[in-house]
């Protein structure tokens, strides 16, 4: 859909002064793998490729080029270089998304472009200003930045969730069968714009002074903006652009929607399965429900856009490279999840497939109360996720039969796995709180562990509460709401190896929640119009799915 053209890897390679071969000066800027340029206006012009490669392995430089400096000392300026190497080649064709809509996505894919070079040239200021060449040693300031990196990854995966479910309800691509479906990215979509707009709140308490607790899961949104919202910083660089976010009903029916699918039933069959759309198919009414909502994300992600400028050039300043350590900070620091040993081979999804299979089969014992068929609906999706980790670990590099390298890689669907799973726990705690009075305080599912019952049930709920993998998707959980994505700060080596923890983490709770979901004491049916859509998503009428 999207990619560089060049610069896939790190564009500081291309900001670094290289030490000159012809006068030794480091005054050398590669423009590209076959041109370079010196400062000192030594004739370049006969190193080749082959030369011009040598130059970058051996990695001979001191400092980096700013915009301005390249601008001021080179024939070539950094416009120039933008047009050669940073150029987003974008498909623009849409099939159910109108085309001005299509239009702002497109435009808000030219102003992440923009971000990535003012980004590189905060960077290049503070490596310069401390004579560094690249990171050595983690310091909060670093952090900061990568908190602004991952702020602005988010940003722009919810334009490529509002693509991705184009693509999906359209059903322009092979494989449909095993594609996911529009919902899947709709509701990614929502939920990454609100990841973006946690780590904005996290960014502003630093800049603000905030008191960030030791117990991330304090350091809540509604926290920060409760106090930073008369800090002088705030007020003169953000207040107005965020109040004119946060006043819009787009924002709060966004955030409604991605409350109510994170604690509650999902928002989409709260709205959709009560009404009678028997003459809809599945792709239709996620057409239906999930349009409309385009235009109030994409106006949500424009206003963060001017949020993200104004951070850059709050951040572009020295007195912050001074910044003390925060809570958030030294818990990165530790790493505190090590990986398992335990491998898993086919015969571990096959007993997840078989829960999975089990539960469909009975599923319409769950009707009486829709939140506990949400969970079963959750997990199916989560299930469709591990089907394409597997493949990915078993070296199948597509995602559900399609090439989506430029799109979403592995870590996106680990991740959308991780989501689902914490919101199964909390919706199965509000089962619970239906079906036993002594329950009625329980809000979380983490709040269990304050009751004391004897009922089976109980036990079931205190052997997961107990259970290691539990408790490292509650951290996991903290760590990514209210921190970074595990690993991105360490590096790509890193960042596998939290990947492979992820993954034990999904394939343990989609177990736990299966068995947890088996132990539920069935209730009475609700009925269902037998034309009326399956509720399960299959896309089929009831009396043709879980209604024969």
């Amino acid at each position: 859909m999207w990619e560089r053209i060049f610069r896939k890897g790190n564009t500081l390679e291309y900001r670094k002064k290289y030490r000159c071969p012809m006068c030794s000066e480091y005054t050398l800027l590669v423009i590209h793998d076959e041109a370079c340029e010196c400062a000192e206006g030594c004739d370049v012009d006969s190193l080749g490729k082959s030369d011009i490669r040598k130059i970058k392995e051996q990695n001979d430089f001191k400092g980096y080029f700013t915009s301005e400096e390249i601008k001021q000392s080179f024939w070539i300026d950094i416009d120039e270089i933008d047009k050669i190497f940073d150029e987003i080649e974008i498909i623009p064709e849409t099939f159910s998304i109108k085309p001005k809509t299509n239009k702002k996505i497109i435009d808000l894919l030219r102003k992440t472009d923009n971000i990535d070079k003012k980004l590189d040239d905060v960077v290049v200021h503070y490596f310069n200003y401390y004579g560094l060449n690249g990171i050595k040693e983690y310091q909060p300031y670093n952090y900061v930045i990568t908190l602004v990196e991952d702020m602005h990854y988010y940003m722009n995966l919810t334009c490529k969730d509002l693509y991705l479910f184009d693509l999906s309800v359209s059903e322009v691509l092979p494989y449909k069968e095993y594609m996911y479906s529009g919902r899947f990215f709709g509701n990614n979509a929502i939920d990454h714009l609100f990841q973006a707009n946690e780590r904005m709140y996290v960014i502003l308490g630093l800049i603000c002074g905030y008191t960030f607790d030791n117990d991330l899961s304090k350091n809540t949104t509604p926290n920060i903006s409760k106090v930073i919202k008369n800090n002088t910083i705030f007020v003169t660089n953000f207040k107005e652009t965020i109040e004119r976010l946060k006043s819009n009903n787009f924002y709060g029916q966004l955030k409604e929607i991605r409350d109510c699918n994170e604690h509650d039933m999902t928002y989409f069959y709260k709205k959709i399965v009560s009404r009678k759309i028997s003459d809809l198919d599945g792709n239709e009414v996620d057409k239906q429900f999930y349009i409309p909502l385009t235009d109030n994300i994409l106006f949500c992600l424009n206003k963060m856009f001017e949020i993200l400028e104004c951070i850059l050039k709050y951040i572009d300043n020295k007195s912050l490279y001074q910044l003390r350590s925060f809570p958030m900070y030294e818990l990165y620091k530790q790493e505190k999840i090590k990986k398992n040993d335990k491998q898993y081979d086919i015969e571990y999804y096959r007993l997840l497939d078989s829960y999975n299979r089990n539960i469909e089969n009975n599923i319409a014992d769950f009707w009486g109360n829709m939140i506990a068929a949400d969970v079963y609906f959750r997990l199916d999706e989560v299930l469709h996720c591990i089907r394409d980790i597997y493949s990915y670990y078993n070296n199948i590099n597509t995602i559900s039969g399609v090439d989506f390298e430029n799109f979403i890689g592995i870590d996106y669907i680990i991740y959308s796995s991780l989501t689902r799973l914490y919101s199964c726990y909390d919706k199965i705690a509000g089962y619970l709180k239906d079906m036993y009075k002594e329950y009625d305080e329980i809000k979380y599912f983490k709040d269990f562990k304050n009751i004391e019952s004897k009922k089976g049930i109980q036990n079931i709920i205190n052997s997961v509460l107990d259970n290691d993998y539990y408790k490292e998707l509650q951290e996991i959980r903290n760590m990514v709401y209210h921190n970074l994505r595990a690993g991105i700060i360490f590096g790509e080596e890193a960042q596998r190896y939290y990947l492979d923890i992820l993954t034990q983490i999904v394939l343990e709770n989609e177990r736990l929640l299966f068995e947890l979901l088996k132990g539920i004491k069935p209730v009475e049916k609700s009925k269902i119009e037998r034309n009326a859509l399956c509720p399960c998503g299959s896309k089929k009428k009831y009396k043709f799915c879980h209604g024969k």
